[in-house]
């Protein structure tokens, strides 16, 4: 039930042991005095102890870096090499595990064949009842070679040998399904023995298991930091590593639609795939019997809502940049087909240098339909899960109308976010959700407000990203054409994507410690109440069918931890370089 990210650092598909040879450039410019060297690389110590957040953990009067992947301290000369083979080795493992989970699923679907040719056994002639007691005993011989094969440590040469003996037997030969699996775990038997082989020639150790089953044990819940509608986001540090997380936790019986349960498993599969400098990444995932937990970067600037809030309003630049930000935000999920249908400034966090970053990705078509019952009146049921799933202001017509929607939605509520930067508040604001719905519905928007305070290039671009026709809004034709607009010409896009922090926004953070939670809302951190969930033991599995929907929750990004290596090695892990 794991799966994994296998795009950048890997390349995807599958693994091989070649390609390892050193890149001259991966750790150039490492000027942090307290990467030096372990020497030899042929010897890492085997069990690390916590370290702090950027700072590599001494090991015995020498200074080494914990690897993300493994988790074990590697000398920062090996470093490179070390995570290269680590990702090919934990991917391998990933491959392992998912051909085990099909072994266990042939072995279970054998055991119902042999349970029905017993029972069927009963009432059947003699003649029938021996026909069937010998396809029971074939059924026998399979589960016992299934068992095998199951058992096969992948990571042992002497073990693999056991594959190759299977595959010559009559027996897996003649049943598709067990020949298919146990040649599959032979491939990675052998990707493994040829990575153990080229790192021994060149005098690197074989690296340990990788990060493949995350634990609520792996952390150390810090404080609260905000609260949404369907889940709480805490501080957590990494046992071992010290590294500093947010984490979203969802309580699992408040999961109670099927909607809700879509919702989950779209943020968990959104945020899966993607990377991108502008939008939030997550690390892991997992669940225990009673929760589920989304591990993402610490963002520790807080929102955009809340810097609005204090500022009262922004200066156009200013206002120009965080724009120029979502946009590229969108752009790439446009790009990947993924509309967010959520933005707004509460899921606009900032980080440590003060840009922009998209998160939140669990409101689906689904919920934004949830959203609307009962403030429409569609709806006098049920529950207040409708009336929590987002904020209206942002909504764009035709989702109020129901006439169907797309990308420009979020083209819409990036017009609502710039004129909220510029004024203060968002333009069809009202004190009750009917009234925003009619204000959105009719354009009821105070422009003498905003056109006061901007520029004319400013103004119109908020009125062609507010056109209620979402053909004729600005960005149905593509994020080019939003790019393209004259309030954006002084905006060099290609440096805001590869040297963001080159460039200085209104706003950066004055961050006391890697735990500093001090921009975020206190109202929603005192709304909590008692972190109850974390200090008992967990509940029981639940019994009902959303259990299975959560079966394969759990989560590693390789890529993210190989790129934390990376950075680590480069003195750059923290300043929010492009991968």
């Amino acid at each position: 039930g794991i799966s994994s990210s296998k795009e950048g650092s890997s390349g995807g598909g599958r693994s091989s042991a070649r390609g390892l040879s050193q890149s001259s450039d991966f750790f150039e410019g490492n000027s942090d005095p307290l990467v030096t060297d372990l020497s030899p690389c042929d010897s890492y110590p085997a069990t690390p102890p916590p370290s702090t957040m950027l700072t590599p953990t001494r090991h015995g009067g020498h200074d080494g870096i914990v690897c993300r992947i493994c988790e074990v301290p590697v000398p920062s000369s090996c470093l490179e090499r070390h995570t290269q083979a680590c990702l090919m080795r934990t991917q391998c493992d990933l491959r392992g595990a998912e051909i085990d989970d099909a072994l266990r699923d042939l072995e279970a679907s054998l055991m119902r064949k042999r349970e029905g040719l017993a029972d069927t056994s009963k009432s059947v002639s003699p003649k029938a009842r021996e026909k069937n007691e010998r396809r029971i005993e074939r059924i026998n011989n399979l589960l016992r070679l299934t068992h095998s094969a199951l058992r096969v440590d992948v990571s042992s040469p002497a073990e693999s040998e056991k594959l190759i003996e299977m595959l010559g037997g009559k027996s897996v030969q003649r049943q598709k399904r067990l020949f298919e699996l146990v040649s599959l775990k032979l491939e990675v038997a052998k990707d493994l023995a040829e990575l153990r082989i080229e790192l021994e020639s060149d005098g690197h150790p074989f690296p340990g298991q990788g990060t493949l089953n995350p634990r609520k044990a792996d952390f150390e819940i810090v404080k609260p930091i905000s609260k949404g509608a369907f889940g709480r986001v805490f501080l957590a540090k990494k046992k071992v590593t010290g590294d500093v997380y947010a984490i979203k936790v969802l309580k699992r019986e408040e999961i109670k639609t099927k909607t809700q349960r879509q919702n989950v498993l779209l943020e968990r599969d959104i945020l899966g795939r993607i990377n991108n400098p502008f939008v939030v990444k997550l690390y892991f995932a997992f669940r225990t019997p009673g929760f589920l937990f989304l591990v993402m970067e610490y963002l520790p600037g807080g929102d955009l809502h809340s810097l609005i809030k204090n500022f009262g309003n922004l200066d156009e630049n200013s206002a120009r940049v965080y724009a120029a930000e979502l946009v590229l935000a969108l752009e790439y999920l446009h790009s990947n087909r993924i509309i967010h249908r959520d933005i707004k400034p509460e899921n606009l966090l900032l980080n440590r240098d003060g840009h922009l970053k998209l998160t939140d990705f669990g409101l689906s078509h689904f919920a934004v339909d949830e959203l609307l019952g009962d403030a429409l009146g569609e709806g006098q049921s049920s529950n207040q899960d409708r009336r929590v799933v987002g904020t209206p202001d942002y909504l764009a017509p035709e989702v109020l109308l129901g006439t169907g929607h797309g990308e420009t939605v979020d083209w819409w509520a990036l017009g609502v976010v710039l004129y909220e930067m510029l004024v203060g508040y968002p333009p069809f604001h009202a004190s009750t959700a009917q009234e925003i719905f009619s204000n959105i519905v009719g354009g009821d928007i105070d422009w003498d407000e905003l056109c006061d305070l901007v520029s004319d290039e400013c103004a119109d671009l908020v009125s062609r990203l507010l056109i209620d026709d979402p053909n004729e809004r600005l960005g149905a034709g593509g994020p080019q054409e939003v790019k393209d607009h004259p309030f954006f010409k002084n905006i060099n896009w290609e440096r805001l994507i590869t040297d963001k922090a080159s460039i200085t926004p209104l706003f950066i953070p004055n961050i006391s410690s890697a735990e500093d939670t001090m921009y975020f809302d206190d109202e929603k951190k005192r709304s909590f109440g008692r972190m109850t969930f974390m200090d008992g033991p967990d509940c029981e599995e639940l019994t009902d069918p959303t259990t299975l929907d959560f079966e394969k929750f759990s989560y590693v990004s390789l890529e993210h931890l190989g790129n934390m290596n990376k950075e680590i090695g480069k003195g750059t892990w923290g300043r929010d370089s492009k991968e």
